[in-house]
């Protein structure tokens, strides 16, 4: 497994708050991070570039890249909502 790491004051990442949980895809050609602002942010693990964004005004809590279902993605608000991805309906470079 590849761990990512970054300075979060000189991220790219795009959150106006606290990073609250992160996450490489099975390949880790992307990373996923969800914060206290609520916004989820699949970012290209290899050019920081921005590949897909969900806001919500709850906070994102917990997500995950499924590993039974490939290219799925579930992640989790505060509020108890929890949405189910396929992140190949948006990634053209493979996940």
């Amino acid at each position: 497994m590849t761990i990512l790491s970054y300075d979060l004051e000189n991220s790219r990442l795009g959150h106006t708050d606290s990073v609250n949980t992160s996450h490489s895809s099975p390949t880790s050609k992307h990373l996923a991070s969800g914060g206290q602002d609520g916004q989820l942010f699949i970012l290209s693990a290899e050019t920081w570039r921005l590949v897909k964004k969900h806001a919500d005004p709850s906070p994102l809590t917990v997500l995950v890249w499924y590993p039974t279902f490939p290219k799925t993605l579930i992640y989790g608000f505060a509020s108890g909502d929890i949405i189910t991805i396929k992140v190949g309906d948006f990634l053209h470079s493979g996940y």
